[in-house]
């Protein structure tokens, strides 16, 4: 397993020559696994379902690693945390809407809040 310090590549994230603009998703973007997905056949189906599983594997290390270092709590599944934080997460892209009662930084405070009880 790779130490929490270290910087990794996301699955499907932008290659590093990128400029930094296009590198990083706006805060109300989606990655596409959504709903629609199960409309998809044959060769479609199965790379959406191998990156879905190697995206949600990442984040599951980086959980299983905090646990194993006593950064997080080891009592959290860690694939029931991953399922918690990405749909969390997922979802903002069906509710957020810019002139909504909240800003984007109040809405990350909230989440920030919410999964805090991860940490030790």
């Amino acid at each position: 397993m790779a130490r929490l310090g270290k910087k990794r590549k996301i699955p499907g994230e932008a290659s590093s020559g990128a400029p930094e603009r296009s590198r990083h998703r706006s805060f109300t973007s989606h990655d596409g696994f959504l709903p629609e997905q199960h409309y998809l056949t044959g060769p479609f189906d199965r790379e959406i379902i191998f990156r879905k599983k190697a995206y949600e594997r990442y984040f599951e290390q980086i959980i299983e690693e905090g646990q194993v270092s006593g950064v997080f709590q080891p009592a959290i599944h860690p694939k029931i945390a991953i399922y918690g934080l990405l749909g969390m997460f997922n979802w903002l892209s069906q509710w957020y809407r810019s002139a909504g009662q909240y800003s984007t930084q109040q809405i990350a405070d909230m989440f920030v809040e919410m999964v805090s009880g991860l940490k030790r």
